[in-house]
């Protein structure tokens, strides 16, 4: 917590600072004439504001919930394997409370940061000309876009700034990387000016805007640059097909950033990250660390397919086990809802039922979806009982669940089918008994030719309906079925 006398302090700084700025007003008026001189050093004043009245005691909140979190790894270890566990790579980092000091925000790193951030912003400063302490019009093309692109660049700083703030992320990596984003800005501003590229514009102004654009938008700047250079040099295709952050439910740019700051570029990277680590480095709430890790393991095996899922209520691994939990259930009520949840996201996805149950099996033993059912369940006493019914499942780890439980039967899918398909034929014998009827007012029976027409066709429509995701052949008796469910009908 910030103590008295630091809150005095910067009381005193911020009041000494507001009466320079006034003195600086009345009687320097080169600072008045050159703004961008003044603005400057703001974001690295606000980060080293916020690392006193923010950052260290958020990292001291987050540290408690990480320590409770590396006992509870331990107890869980315990009852996942039946004995200690020599290794663990998850929670080796946080296990012992002495560890976390590693990731304690740093006063001197976000000091150094502040400084080489505003010393970046110093240099469009020192071309000054005018108000802004923009390049004026006797500069060269280069000059002119690199003031430019820095003025996007720091507008650009100061919105996620904002972000960060509100979020309560901001560290002093943040500052570090936002440097090194605004150099990287100017020099490619630099560069397009130094290339005039943007020369040929007809339209005054024009190009003085684009090169803010580049700044203010630099990774668009830069994807675009990239693509004008795979057109020119054509290099191979990727193996395999990028899975960015945005897939994930609650992610956005703000999150994106930070994440990419810890070297979490792509999903399959935070499926991979231990919840603990994250949330200390991160400093975002543990429970939505979970949530993104728990969303993040499932996209890795359905990929573009989460769409799809999250349309069937299916948003993340532990979402995908209770459906697999409740095909295994003893209550055949249950049983039918999970198995045509599955059959609908076979049918939508075109993956094959069998390959999602199997997928669903994996995620049942899999340690990491367990351990997160656990943190979520923390409010349940743990039990290590393994002979509990499978109905009870929700108070065991989730492999506890099917230990002995077995495949499921085969037998379920047909049930569920036959029930399905007799209903829709009912349906079918009905609708066409009426067109009978209309087509044929002096008939009473139809022949043997129209029936077995008609069937054709009414069990095609029903199979469409019924048979969701599988293909299976409909018995012989189908068509008995179908027959005198139409002839009650006429009668």
């Amino acid at each position: 917590m910030l103590t008295a006398r630091w809150d005095r302090w910067l009381t005193v700084a911020a009041a000494l600072l507001l009466l320079a700025a006034v003195l600086a007003q009345a009687t320097l008026r080169a600072l008045s004439e050159h703004v961008f001189w003044v603005l400057a050093p703001i974001p690295g004043l606000i980060g080293l504001l916020y690392y006193f009245l923010n950052l260290s005691p958020r990292f001291a909140d987050r540290a408690t919930t990480v320590s409770r979190y590396g006992k509870f790894l331990q107890a869980f270890d315990q009852d996942w394997i039946g004995t200690d566990r020599p290794f663990n790579p998850m929670g080796e980092e946080i296990l012992a409370d002495t560890t976390l000091e590693r990731y304690t925000p740093s006063l001197a790193a976000t000091a150094w940061g502040g400084c080489l951030l505003t010393v970046m912003f110093f240099i469009p400063s020192s071309l000054a000309h005018k108000g802004m302490g923009l390049a004026g019009e006797s500069a060269d093309e280069a000059t002119v876009a690199l003031s430019y692109a820095a003025l996007g660049a720091f507008i650009f700083t100061l919105q996620r700034l904002i972000g960060r703030v509100n979020s309560g992320v901001l560290s002093p990596k943040f500052l570090l990387t936002s440097a090194l984003s605004a150099a990287v800005a100017m020099l490619v501003g630099y560069a397009l000016g130094a290339a005039s590229i943007f020369v040929p514009l007809p339209i005054e102004g024009t190009r003085a805007a684009m090169y803010f654009l580049s700044g203010l938008f630099n990774s668009w700047a830069m994807e675009g640059l990239r693509q004008r250079a795979m057109k020119i040099f054509k290099p191979s295709n990727q193996p395999t097909e990028r899975l960015p952050l945005g897939m994930i439910d609650g992610i956005q740019d703000d999150e994106i950033s930070l994440l990419a700051e810890l070297g979490i570029t792509e999903v399959q990277h935070l499926a991979t990250s231990d919840p603990g680590v994250l949330t200390i480095r991160s400093l975002f709430p543990f429970n939505r660390v979970l949530d993104w890790i728990d969303q993040a393991i499932l996209i890795t095996y359905l990929r573009a397919d989460i769409v799809k899922a999250r349309q069937l209520g299916i948003r993340g691994a532990l979402d995908y086990v209770v459906v697999i939990q409740n095909i295994m259930s003893t209550d055949y009520g249950y049983q039918q809802q999970a198995a045509f949840t599955l059959m609908a996201l076979s049918h939508q996805t075109s993956q094959e039922f069998d390959a999602l149950q199997i997928l669903g099996f994996n995620l049942f033993w899999d340690y990491k979806v367990n351990l997160i059912s656990r943190l979520w369940q923390r409010d349940q006493g743990a039990s290590t009982t393994h002979d509990t019914d499978t109905s009870d499942g929700v108070k065991l780890p989730i492999r506890d669940v099917i230990r002995d439980a077995g495949y499921p039967s085969t037998d379920l899918l047909m049930r569920l089918y036959n029930e399905r398909l007799t209903g829709e034929l009912r349906r079918e014998a009905a609708m066409e008994a009426s067109k009978f009827r209309e087509q044929n007012p002096d008939l009473t029976v139809p022949d043997e030719v129209w029936l077995k027409s008609s069937y054709g066709e009414a069990l095609t429509r029903a199979q469409s309906r019924a048979a969701v995701g599988t293909q299976p052949k409909p018995s012989s008796h189908y068509e008995e079925l179908y027959a005198a469910a139409l002839l009650e009908r006429l009668k």
